[in-house]
């Protein structure tokens, strides 16, 4: 057979059979991650889990990840995945009861849900598409229903109903991206993983982009912050000459702000 036959031959067996062959390499890393928490080896399950994620998102494993690392008192890392989880599937109460119970322990106070799932992000598409098929649609049926005949009562009970259904739709569009834009600047504060000898530490909330810098205050791990934005919308930080990358963040309350170095955190929507 020629050789470049061969080639594509190979090439397209590859394509079709790489799904499978990923899939079949996930079921075999979840399963091990469940062998590995069953046998209460928590740090083997938890690599899994982690390279799991990597390659896929599902309110479960975000879920199963959160209470291994509650078992193995990392806090900041159980709430993270907890509210990832909360995130992909806001009714489920054992993953709302788990993050309750790992905010208790690390002695932050329970956060309002500031989430709406009529608003979140994947539904900005489907609002913006509803508010341009009922403002084509209903433009058109004024102009076939009434052409001439403006003046009726019922061409304005038509128009206003026809009004407020798009600013309703154009209001929720705008929830949406409100919704999105905060999430995706939310942060969780992270330390070390703790252990028996090491217990969770406190990080600094510095006052410029710098080591040295005093703090304005000390961070519990699991801590929720927001990224500042500046005038491009892009996060504000600062490079130092050693190339570490440091944020400039505030929190939920705006009270305290300051700097922290890019390790120090995990973004809720990466």
């Amino acid at each position: 057979m020629n050789q470049r036959i061969q080639r594509i031959l190979i090439g397209i067996l590859s394509f079709t059979l790489y799904p499978s062959l990923c899939a079949e390499s996930q079921d075999r890393q979840f399963y091990d991650a469940v062998r590995a928490e069953a046998s209460g080896d928590l740090q083997l399950a938890a690599s899994l889990y982690e390279e799991i994620l990597l390659q896929h998102q599902s309110a479960n494993l975000h879920a199963n990840l959160g209470n291994i690392y509650y078992g193995l008192s990392d806090l900041g890392r159980a709430i993270l995945h907890l509210r990832k989880s909360l995130l992909l599937n806001p009714d489920n109460r054992e993953c709302r009861s788990s993050l309750a119970s790992a905010l208790k322990k690390s002695g932050l106070q329970a956060m309002p849900d500031r989430t709406n799932p009529l608003f979140a992000e994947n539904l900005q598409i489907l609002w913006g598409s509803s508010f341009a098929v009922l403002f084509w649609f209903g433009l058109l049926s004024l102009l076939w229903i009434f052409p001439w005949n403006i003046r009726s009562s019922s061409f304005w009970i038509y128009a206003v109903a026809w009004k407020a259904s798009l600013f309703f739709l154009a209001w929720g569009w705008v929830e949406c991206h409100q919704q999105g834009t905060l999430l995706k600047r939310e942060v969780i504060v992270l330390s070390s993983p703790p252990s028996p000898s090491n217990p969770p530490e406190k990080i600094p909330l510095r006052r410029f982009a710098s080591e040295d810098s005093d703090p304005n205050t000390m961070l519990t791990t699991g801590t929720s912050l927001l990224i500042d934005m500046n005038n491009a919308g892009n996060p504000r930080i600062h490079q130092s000459p050693d190339g570490t990358i440091w944020y400039l963040v505030r929190s939920l309350d705006g009270f305290d702000k300051g700097w922290l170095i890019e390790k120090e955190f995990r973004k809720i929507i990466e």
